[in-house]
C-alpha cells in the first residue's frame, strides 16, 4: 500500500503523505483536506475522498469530517479531541490546530468499531451514571 495519495490543486496534482493528514472536512460542494503544513481546497464529494483513504488509518465521523484515528486524543458521544502540535512545531494553517471535532449520531459506532476499547472491570457501560448505578445495586444485593 502506498504511504500517499495526489491531490490535484491550483492546476497541478500535490501529494499527500497519510502520515501528515490530520482531517478532511466537507464544504459543500469542495473538501479540505487538511496536513500538518497546508490545507487543500478540492472539488469532491465526501464518499469518494473515503474510499480512498485506508478504512485502518481513518474514520468517518460525522457527515462533514473524516478524521485520521492516529490524531484521535480521546472521544465521547458528541466530541473527538485531537492531539496539539508536537511541541515546538507549530501546524501552519488555522484550520490544522483545530482540536475539537464534532461526532455525529449515527457515526459513533463506526469510531468505536474502528478503534482497540479496553472494557471496564465489569464491561463496557454507556456512561458514568449507568456505572454508578450498577455499583449500587451490587452493593444492595450484597447488603441483604
Amino acid at each position: 500500500m502506498q504511504g500517499f495519495f495526489f491531490v490535484r490543486c491550483d492546476g497541478k496534482y500535490e501529494k499527500v503523505n497519510y502520515s501528515e493528514l490530520i482531517f478532511v472536512r466537507a464544504r459543500r460542494a469542495y473538501m479540505q483536506v487538511v496536513t500538518e503544513s497546508k490545507t487543500y481546497l478540492v472539488l469532491n464529494r465526501m464518499e469518494l475522498v473515503q474510499q480512498y483513504l485506508p478504512k485502518e488509518l481513518f474514520c468517518r465521523i460525522h457527515k462533514s469530517y473524516i478524521v485520521a484515528l492516529n490524531r484521535v486524543k480521546a472521544f465521547d458521544n458528541f466530541k473527538v479531541w485531537l492531539y496539539p502540535a508536537p511541541e515546538g512545531r507549530i501546524y501552519r494553517p488555522g484550520m490544522a490546530r483545530l482540536q475539537e471535532l464534532p461526532l455525529g449520531k449515527y457515526f459513533r459506532k463506526t469510531l468505536r468499531e474502528s478503534v482497540s476499547i479496553m472494557p471496564n472491570r465489569a464491561g463496557v457501560f454507556t456512561s458514568v451514571l449507568d456505572e454508578a448505578k450498577f455499583i449500587l445495586e451490587g452493593e444492595e444485593m450484597d447488603g441483604e
